[in-house]
């Protein structure tokens, strides 16, 4: 889910990801302790806004059918933030033939699924 997080009178976009049964990650990256002036270790005060002008992009036919066809590709593709999603989508978009683009499309399903 796509979120608005200030701390300190700094605002920036991250994701909050599914971390098991009704629960949620948020990881910060280290560019924003250091960004702050705090070590990683420090307790942040967050505010947290879903940020509903961040949506996942349309997904190319492609990239559907290849997500259809393969077991759990579909619920590792969700689970991912929205800017991954969208240079997932971008990578299988830029190929000229239907060819290279189910061939992108495949390569990336499968990082998905093997985690990577």
């Amino acid at each position: 889910m796509p979120v608005r997080v200030t701390t300190f009178e700094v605002s920036f976009e991250l994701t909050l990801l599914p971390a098991g049964a009704n629960g949620f990650r948020l990881v910060i990256p280290l560019g924003v302790f250091k960004a702050l002036g705090v070590g990683e270790e420090a307790e942040l005060p967050l505010e947290l806004v879903p940020d509903t002008g961040r949506t996942a992009p349309d997904i190319p036919p492609e990239l559907g059918e290849v997500l259809r066809s393969v077991e759990l590709a579909a619920a590792c593709y969700e689970a991912q933030s929205v800017s991954l999603k969208r240079q997932i989508v971008s990578q299988v978009l830029e190929a000229k033939s239907e060819a290279s683009r189910m061939h992108r499309a495949r390569a990336a399903v499968s990082n998905l699924v093997r985690g990577r």
